[in-house]
C-alpha cells in the first residue's frame, strides 16, 4: 500500500514539473513574412523549455484534436534550457533544420494540445481568428495577440485595436423596412456581408446605408492601418414576420454551410448513393465559424452569441433536408459560455458550453416535437431523473428561413455542469462507450447488484446506495408509458 501511494504521488510531480516546464508558447496561423524558411512561409508553433536541463522531445505529441492527442509525434529532437523550437505547421511531416508537423493549422481559430509521451496533456490553447503575420503569444501568465518573434522571448505589447463599428439598429423584428446607418467615426476602410460571411462588399468611407426591406443579417468589421481590424460585429433583422415563438437567425459562410461540394450541410461529392448516405459531407466532424442571435419571445429579450456550429446527431438527425447541428461556446471568442437561461423550464439553467438544433429526428414533419414535448413535461412535473430541456424555435440561416425546430441541451459533461455545476462525473452511453471519465464504477456497481442476493436488507441497503430506486423507477415509466421506440436498444446514458 505504501508503495502504491509513493508511485502514485511521483507521477503527480513529474508531471507536474513537465507542465511547469514545457509549454506551447507562440503560434502564427497565418505567416507570409513573420518566418520564412527554404522560401517557404509555412505557419508555425513555438514551444518553450522553462527548465535548467534540455529535454529531448521524442515521443512528445502535438495535435489540434483533443480526441486524438497523438495526431502528430515529434522526432528525436533536443530543446536546451531557457530555449526554443519551432514547430513549422505545413502538413508535411519531417524534419530537416526544423521539424514540420503533420497538420496545418487554421487562420480562423482552432486547439492545440502538446502531451508527453505518455499522453499526459502539458500545454494547450485556444486560437482566435489571427491576421497575417500576427502571433498569439503567452506573456506574463496570459495570451495576447501581438507581433511575432520566432525563437525569441515573446513581444510583451498587445498590437491595439480598432473599435467596433456603429449600427443604427439593434437586431430585432420589425414590421416596417428601414435605412441601416453604419458608421465609424475614425475607420480608413468599413466593410459589410449581407446573408453571407463569405463575400464581403468593401467600402472606404462612412457611413454606409442599407436598405432593410425584407428579412436579411448585416455584419460589418472597421479597419485602420497600424491596428488590428476591429470585432465583426453582426445584427439579424426579422422582417414582417409574425412568430409566436422564439427565433434564431445563425450567420456563417454561405460556402462552409451550403456549397455543393463542401458545404457541410451537403451530400458532397463521396457520399454512397443510398440512404444513410455515408460519407456525405454533414458525416464530417467539420465546424465552422458562426454568429448567432436568439430573439426570445417570452421577453422581448436579445441574445448574441458566436461560435463553432458542428452537425449533431444520428441518420435521422443528418440525412433529412432540415439537419440537426450544434453550436459550440469557445474561448477564442471570448465567450467560453453562452450564459443566458434558454429554457423556460429551467430558468436557473444559465450557463451552457452546448446548444443543440434539432429537427425532431425519428419524429421530423411527423409530430415534429413529441420528444421535446414529452421531456419539458417531465422537467414540470419534477419527476426524480434528469431531462434535455426543450424550446420551440423558428430558424433562419444566413436571412433564409430553415424552419420549425426544438433549441435542446446537449446530454454531455457541459449537461452536468449546467445542471450540477460540476463535470466530475463518468457519463456512459449504450453498453460500454464512455464519454466521460471512466466505467470503472459503473461496472463494480452493475456487478454487486446482478449477482447479489438483493431480498438480504444489508446487501439491499447497500445496492440502493450504488443505484437510485426512485430515479430507475421514474426512468422507466417515462420510457415505458411514452412508448420509446428507440429505447432499450438505443438512447440510453
Amino acid at each position: 500500500m505504501h508503495r502504491f501511494h509513493w508511485t502514485f504521488c511521483f507521477l503527480l510531480v513529474s508531471v507536474f514539473c513537465l507542465k511547469a516546464q514545457l509549454r506551447i508558447n507562440e503560434v502564427v496561423s497565418d505567416n507570409q513574412n513573420s518566418f520564412v524558411f527554404a522560401g517557404a512561409s509555412a505557419d508555425w508553433i513555438e514551444i518553450y523549455n522553462d527548465s535548467g536541463a534540455a529535454i529531448n522531445m521524442e515521443a512528445y505529441h502535438l495535435s489540434d484534436d483533443k480526441s486524438n492527442l497523438t495526431k502528430w509525434t515529434f522526432p528525436s529532437v533536443t530543446i536546451q534550457p531557457k530555449a526554443f523550437l519551432l514547430v513549422l505547421a505545413d502538413g508535411n511531416d519531417f524534419q530537416d533544420a526544423y521539424v514540420h508537423s503533420n497538420f496545418k493549422i487554421s487562420k480562423n481559430g482552432e486547439e492545440l494540445f502538446l502531451s508527453t509521451p505518455t499522453l499526459d496533456l502539458i500545454s494547450e490553447v485556444e486560437l482566435p481568428a489571427l491576421e497575417t503575420d500576427v502571433s498569439y503569444a503567452y506573456v506574463n501568465n496570459e495570451w495576447i495577440i501581438t507581433t511575432p518573434t520566432p525563437l525569441m522571448a515573446n513581444n510583451n505589447l498587445a498590437i491595439q485595436v480598432v473599435s467596433d463599428p456603429n449600427f443604427s439598429h439593434e437586431s430585432g423584428s420589425y414590421s416596417e423596412a428601414f435605412e441601416l446607418i453604419i458608421d465609424h467615426p475614425e475607420a480608413e476602410e468599413i466593410i459589410y456581408y449581407l446573408n453571407d460571411l463569405e463575400f464581403p462588399v468593401r467600402e472606404d468611407r462612412s457611413p454606409i446605408r442599407i436598405p432593410i426591406n425584407s428579412t436579411m443579417t448585416v455584419c460589418s468589421q472597421a479597419f485602420k492601418d497600424g491596428l488590428r481590424a476591429s470585432n465583426r460585429i453582426c445584427k439579424s433583422f426579422i422582417l414582417n414576420e409574425n412568430h409566436d415563438i422564439s427565433v434564431l437567425s445563425v450567420i456563417g459562410s454561405g460556402l462552409d454551410l451550403f456549397d455543393e461540394e463542401v458545404g457541410m450541410f451537403s451530400l458532397g461529392p463521396n457520399a454512397e448513393p443510398d440512404w444513410p448516405y455515408w460519407g456525405a459531407n454533414f458525416w464530417a466532424d467539420d465546424d465552422t465559424e458562426v454568429y448567432f442571435h436568439y430573439h426570445n419571445a417570452a421577453n422581448g429579450n436579445i441574445f448574441e452569441g458566436h461560435a463553432d456550429l458542428e452537425m449533431h446527431g444520428g441518420r435521422e438527425s443528418r440525412t433529412p433536408p432540415q439537419k440537426t447541428f450544434r453550436l459550440k461556446a469557445k474561448s477564442k471568442y471570448e465567450q467560453s459560455y453562452f450564459e443566458y437561461p434558454f429554457f423556460e423550464s429551467k430558468p436557473s439553467a444559465y450557463k451552457f458550453k452546448r446548444l443543440v438544433i434539432r429537427n425532431a429526428s425519428g419524429d421530423h414533419n411527423a409530430g415534429h416535437c413529441r420528444d421535446g414535448f414529452l421531456q419539458d413535461y417531465l422537467i414540470r412535473k419534477s419527476l426524480d431523473l434528469d431531462a434535455n430541456a426543450f424550446e420551440p424555435i423558428a430558424v433562419y440561416i444566413n436571412g433564409d428561413y430553415y424552419g420549425l425546430m426544438g433549441l435542446r441541451e446537449k446530454i454531455d459533461e457541459y449537461f452536468i455542469e449546467t445542471n450540477y455545476e460540476t463535470t466530475e462525473v463518468d457519463l456512459l452511453e449504450e453498453e460500454d462507450l464512455v464519454l466521460h471519465g471512466d466505467s470503472i464504477a459503473f461496472i463494480e456497481a452493475y456487478k454487486f447488484v446482478t449477482r447479489e442476493d438483493l431480498s438480504q436488507p444489508a446487501l439491499y441497503e447497500q445496492a440502493i446506495k450504488l443505484f437510485d430506486p426512485s430515479n430507475l423507477v421514474d426512468y422507466f415509466l417515462s420510457q415505458l408509458c411514452n412508448n420509446s421506440t428507440a429505447w432499450p436498444q438505443n438512447n440510453i446514458k
